[in-house]
């Protein structure tokens, strides 16, 4: 079978000739190992005051590239942390920390190159009530998948 073809076959929950594989993401540091290629930072949304969603983008590209060079039968189109709009610039906190669109409160980190989920806006039901999150729509957003 082609990867598509065994992907789209365990989805349908059917037998393909072999459990599909793939990931959902790659740490940076994976990335690199496996394409060459240096990144933008440790997360694959940088936190910097530069352009995020061309950093995003190039990342996102390597990624793939990645993915393909594995063998994968299916390569993310998106990842929770890495879609995000043309207009996005994340918040800086004071100890390194930052703040991205979805409100997740994430920290770079040296020692495992890569960004950790830290805590988040939403900690109550008043807060969930309250919570709007990114307009979907939004400029950039469709077309970083569409890369």
């Amino acid at each position: 079978m082609l990867h598509k073809e065994r992907f789209f076959t365990a989805l349908d929950l059917r037998e393909p000739d072999f459990v599909p594989i793939t990931d959902l993401g790659l740490d940076p540091p994976i990335v690199e190992a496996i394409t060459g290629k240096k990144l933008g930072g440790f997360s694959l949304i940088k936190a910097s005051g530069k352009d995020p969603w061309s950093i995003s983008l190039h990342n996102r590209i390597a990624l793939s590239e990645a993915c393909l060079k594995l063998d994968f039968d299916a390569v993310p189109a998106v990842s929770d942390y890495t879609l995000c709009s043309r207009k996005y610039r994340p918040k800086l906190l004071s100890d390194g920390r930052f703040i991205d669109e979805w409100g997740r409160i994430l920290e770079p980190r040296a020692d495992t190159k890569t960004t950790w989920w830290v805590g988040g806006t939403v900690e109550t039901e008043e807060d969930m009530e309250n919570y709007v999150p990114p307009d979907p729509e939004e400029e950039g957003r469709a077309e970083m998948v569409e890369w």
